[in-house]
């Protein structure tokens, strides 16, 4: 087990084998690697853990992953109202980033499909959140129950449309025979008459 305290920097390399935990700060110039848990401000047995949130520039490649969702840890559970209206208003675009005046974030030259953040707001405000310099994001994730319960609420419309149509069908059938039934009629009276 080691422990500092203050800031500690490495610029080669640094092997720990046990326990090791920095009170202050750490600073790794280089490639850094981790094999177990990586805690960050707080303890856990799992992967990486922050107390706080991570930035990334660049992409995050994984192979799996789970978000906490269990019951247990919810209260005020309220069933979504209104998705398809609230889908309907909210524009799909495609973009490029403004590479040269943000350098510091790496963007890439691709184009990417996505939201707005302002425009999302305005709609469903919990799925955007502001940093410390007032710039959105989107919590990309929450729009799966918000197009789940709009794909309900537009498969109950087809589902309407479908019944009306069956019976427009069953009424077209009943004039046909109503309409036929009469030219019959209309056709023995012509003989009658000659």
């Amino acid at each position: 087990t080691s422990t500092a305290t203050g800031l500690a920097t490495f610029t080669g390399g640094i092997a720990v084998a046990g326990t090791s935990s920095v009170t202050g700060g750490i600073t790794f110039d280089g490639t850094t690697s981790f094999t177990g848990a990586l805690n960050v401000g707080a303890t856990t047995a799992t992967g990486v853990y922050t107390g706080t949130g991570i930035s990334v520039s660049g992409t995050v490649t994984a192979s799996g992953s789970a978000l906490t969702s269990d019951r247990r840890y919810k209260k005020d559970i309220a069933r979504l109202t209104s998705a398809l209206d609230d889908v309907m208003k909210i524009r799909g675009v495609s973009y490029n980033w403004r590479r040269s005046e943000f350098p510091t974030y790496a963007f890439d030259n691709n184009t990417h499909y996505g939201f707005i953040a302002q425009e999302v707001e305005e709609v469903i405000p919990e799925l955007v959140g502001t940093d410390e310099l007032g710039m959105k994001s989107i919590r990309y994730l929450g729009f799966t129950p918000v197009l789940l319960e709009a794909m309900k609420e537009q498969q109950a419309e087809i589902e309407e449309l479908k019944d009306l149509v069956k019976e427009l069908k069953e009424d077209n059938i009943m004039i046909r025979e109503e309409l036929e039934a009469l030219r019959e009629l209309v056709l023995g009276l012509g003989d009658g008459v000659r």
